[in-house]
């Protein structure tokens, strides 16, 4: 098992300092990519051969991004994570704490401890109890099509009036800015990637997301997704909630997509900068926005030159059908229009009904409303589900009815 701790500091750290101190402590080196640029990683190792902890490259961070734990000043400020092993962990802390004080920072492990324990914030921020709503878009890609940052970019500087995306990379903590870098770069990064690009947000109400690339579309049926997590309590406002429906119905019509969601989700809380999830742990699904309705696959990685050993593709089998239970706002286009259009005919008269572009809107409630909440209104329709069963996906179970591209 291994851990992650990361290091702090106002001056960014080069591979000489990094080397020096382990070769101070009798370790070896090796090092991978360009460490002084934005790729890079060290290995270190013990005279026996084994692992004991691993060093990324530096990557500058806002001082709104550092840990809640942690009181520091600085801009900009460096972050370097290092990766310790549970059987080298002592080895792996000394060294932190020696590159803590070459940079005259601090040091945060995964949960929140602080060294030197000078710099740890006195108070810790207030969590408020919030509603999460995800958001969730899934379409086939096309060779032809816009690049999916670039629509989902471009429908938020039109409808939200933001980028939305702020920070951005294909795992955190984010290494590139889309101020800085621009939407040129993110669209290359997107188009590289292995399986997605995660991003921050640019602010409340919003918090992450993410987009699938080329390569995971690849092997998951053609079928991409994009997810946006925010604050769902924001949108009691009406205004505040236009400019939502028109994004969210405007992502769903500009991508290409076949179907959309806006899911409220109890149990969270926001902290002033980021949700967190306040019963017990969130599953992963929820986190990333699919809740249990799409899955994604893997591509297959080039043959490794050393090892001649190449990680296989592993299929997906894509949009896996409707969620099994009602959503605040769902979103129908594509092939899905003539598999609901009866349903929507016949739906309780408080469901709220209209044309889009390309697609159909459906809203079930005004305000943001949780399943529990959603209950009332599609109550006579639950036992055969709120929209047909064979379009209903069970416990990540496949609906008897999807779409292909």
């Amino acid at each position: 098992m291994s851990s992650s701790v990361g290091v702090y500091g106002t001056r960014r750290v080069g591979l000489d300092v990094v080397l020096g101190l382990i070769s101070d402590s009798g370790l070896r080196a090796e090092t991978g990519g360009d460490f002084d640029g934005i790729a890079g990683s060290v290995d270190v190792f013990d005279a026996e051969g084994d692992l004991c902890f691993g060093v990324d490259s530096p990557v500058m961070v806002d001082v709104e991004d550092l840990p809640d734990t942690l009181n520091m000043r600085g801009d900009p400020v460096w972050l370097v994570v290092v990766e310790l092993t549970s059987t080298h962990y002592q080895r792996g802390d000394a060294f932190c704490r020696s590159l803590v004080k070459a940079v005259s920072g601090a040091m945060v492990d995964e949960d929140g401890n602080v060294w030197p324990t000078k710099l740890r914030r006195k108070a810790e921020a207030k969590r408020t109890p919030a509603k999460m709503l995800s958001l969730a878009w899934w379409g086939f890609l096309h060779a032809d099509a816009t690049p999916l940052p670039e629509v989902l970019v471009d429908t938020a500087e039109r409808c939200l009036g933001v980028s939305l995306v702020r920070r951005y990379g294909e795992v955190p903590p984010y290494r590139l800015a889309f101020r800085k870098n621009g939407l040129a770069d993110l669209v290359a990064v997107w188009r590289d990637a292995m399986t997605v690009v995660e991003f921050d947000c640019t602010g409340f109400p919003f918090d992450e997301g993410y987009v699938t690339s080329p390569s995971s579309a690849a092997v998951s049926r053609g079928m991409w997704a994009i997810s946006v997590l925010a604050v769902a309590d924001a949108f009691t406002d009406p205004g505040a909630r236009d400019r939502l429906r028109r994004f969210f119905a405007g992502l769903a019509d500009a991508s290409g997509a076949v179907y959309g969601f806006a899911d409220v989700v109890p149990g969270f809380s926001w902290n002033g900068r980021s949700l967190g999830c306040t019963v017990g742990s969130m599953p992963s699904d929820m986190r990333r926005g699919t809740r249990g309705v799409f899955s994604g696959g893997m591509p297959q990685l080039p043959l490794d030159p050393e090892t001649g050993i190449a990680r296989p593709a592993i299929p997906g089998k894509g949009l896996l059908g409707l969620t099994s239970y009602p959503t605040w706002w769902s979103w129908f286009g594509g092939g899905y229009l003539p598999l609901v259009t009866e349903s929507l005919r016949k739906a309780p008269t408080s469901w709220m009904v209209s044309q889009t572009e390309t697609g159909v809107l459906l809203r079930l409630s005004e305000e943001p409303a949780d399943v529990t909440q959603l209950q009332g209104p599609v109550a006579r329709w639950l036992h055969t589900g709120w929209m047909p069963r064979r379009l209903l996906c069970f416990n990540h179970r496949p609906a008897r009815v999807r779409l292909v591209a």
